[in-house]
């Protein structure tokens, strides 16, 4: 299954025509069809809006692996890395903290004022 091919089965999965989909990404329904005839290839800014638009994996559109909807707290860190220009080292650091329970969290917290000498 391509990209083009998984256009279409995310647009099937929202349950919207291609003139609704189009429209959410400003785009017109002939560019949807194109994109799901495979008649033009789903390139990199096309693939950003469909994820950003409608909260789908990336990986998922791009090569068919994982989940097709992406977690919204997912989003949200992704938002603030970019807006912050964190690095990837520490956008998963900020991903792992919070995926942790409150008392290890607050542990961490601990370490970090020790360490910062606070």
């Amino acid at each position: 299954m391509t990209p083009n091919d998984r256009v279409k089965e995310l647009r099937q999965a929202l349950k919207m025509t291609q003139t609704e989909f189009g429209e959410k990404l400003g785009v017109s329904k002939g560019v949807i069809v194109n994109l799901e005839l495979s008649r033009v290839e789903v390139k990199e800014l096309m693939i950003n809006l469909i994820c950003r638009t409608f909260k789908v994996n990336t990986l998922w559109l791009e090569k068919g692996e994982g989940e097709m909807f992406t977690d919204v707290s997912d989003i949200l860190i992704d938002e603030i890395a970019d807006e912050f220009q964190l690095s990837p080292k520490v956008k998963k650091t900020v991903a792992n903290y919070l995926k942790l329970p409150p008392d290890e969290q607050e542990k961490v917290i601990e370490l970090l004022h020790k360490i910062l000498d606070e």
